[in-house]
């Protein structure tokens, strides 16, 4: 479906089975009333609010009645540990 760019994102790409793709893309499975956004990087902070702000009017303008976000948090201990919160909001 599209991808999402700034300033703030480092100069990279993703080489995945010989395809380059953007490190951040949107994805579309309209068939399941499903859009999936995929970031390959960390978003910088400067740039986090910007971009949120972005995806909510986009949201509230196509209607969205779900948003689920999925993160990962990388660990240097070499122990597996898993983090989660919720909202019912």
């Amino acid at each position: 479906m599209g991808s999402i760019d700034s300033k703030y994102f480092p100069p990279l790409a993703v080489l995945f089975n010989g395809m380059v793709y953007m490190p951040v893309r949107i994805y579309e499975a309209p068939e399941k009333e499903l859009v999936v956004i995929i970031s390959d990087i960390p978003i910088h902070p400067t740039a986090s609010y910007d971009i949120s702000k972005v995806l909510i009017d986009w949201m509230q303008n196509i209607n969205a009645r779900n948003i689920v976000s999925i993160a990962g948090i990388a660990t240097t201990t070499g122990e597996r540990r898993v983090f989660w919160g919720s909202n019912k909001r």
